[in-house]
């Protein structure tokens, strides 16, 4: 539970993150729409400097002179600063354009951890998880499932045991992590070598809950899981199950 509750802390506070960088690209828009208007009035500044200078008009030998000398200066700033303009226009377009993908991206991944939070097969209805009280109806079994590779026989298949049982048992040894680093489950551990081992005794479930119910009542005993111990120790079932009947991890 620890481990969800920090996932959906994670997935708030990167909503806010989004949030706020959607907000500052926004905000560098404005700017740059204003940074725009200012290289606009630079360069008209600009051209009327350059178009108004006219070195045969004579207003006096001393006021001549004058305007004749600080002509290309004048000219020359006045075009220095359509120059710097454009270029805070063109960062600010950079920087607004970046702040929108990084926004749009965050916000993204929050809605599909989000989206695949909630589809889970089999799940329970929200709020406080009870199990069911009906029994579970038993399919036949028209198909033998080849024995599996990791010794699970027959004498394992469960039989007279509910599967309310098998379902609690479960979340006892999904509980028992034995080693966090790894992974934050009891039904994947490393050896020796830090290779991956599956959980004997969650495989023996496995098989005990497919001959009972085939892959669906193994669908709601992941369900039961995930509902119980979060997302994390859901797919360590999933991956120690791997080839157990139909089930895939």
């Amino acid at each position: 539970m620890k481990q969800c509750n920090f996932s959906r802390g994670l997935q708030v506070c990167l909503g806010i993150a989004a949030v706020l960088l959607l907000v500052a690209a926004l905000v560098c828009a404005r700017q740059a729409l204003a940074a725009r208007t200012d290289v606009r009035v630079a360069a008209a500044v600009w051209r009327a400097l350059k178009e108004s200078v006219d070195p045969g008009i004579s207003f006096g030998d001393g006021i001549h002179l004058r305007v004749t000398n600080l002509a290309p200066e004048v000219i020359r700033r006045a075009g220095a600063q359509v120059a710097v303009a454009r270029v805070r226009y063109h960062r600010l377009i950079a920087l607004a354009v970046c702040l929108t993908l990084g926004g749009l991206f965050l916000l993204g991944w929050v809605v599909s951890r989000s989206l695949a939070s909630r589809r889970v097969p089999g799940a329970p209805p929200s709020g406080s998880f009870s199990l069911p009280v009906t029994p579970v109806p038993v399919s036949p079994v028209t198909v033998v499932p080849v024995a599996p590779s990791d010794g699970a026989t027959a004498s394992q298949s469960g039989a007279g045991v509910s599967p309310e049982v098998l379902f609690r048992e479960l979340v006892t040894i999904g509980r028992a992590v034995r080693d966090a680093s790894y992974h934050n489950s009891g039904f994947l551990y490393p050896d020796a070598n830090r290779d991956p081992v599956r959980d004997p005794r969650t495989r023996e479930i496995g098989w005990s809950l497919h001959a009972l119910g085939g892959k669906t009542l193994m669908l709601r005993a992941h369900a039961v899981v995930r509902q119980e111990l979060g997302p994390v120790a859901a797919r360590g079932l999933e991956a120690c199950w791997h080839e157990v009947g139909e089930w895939l991890g």
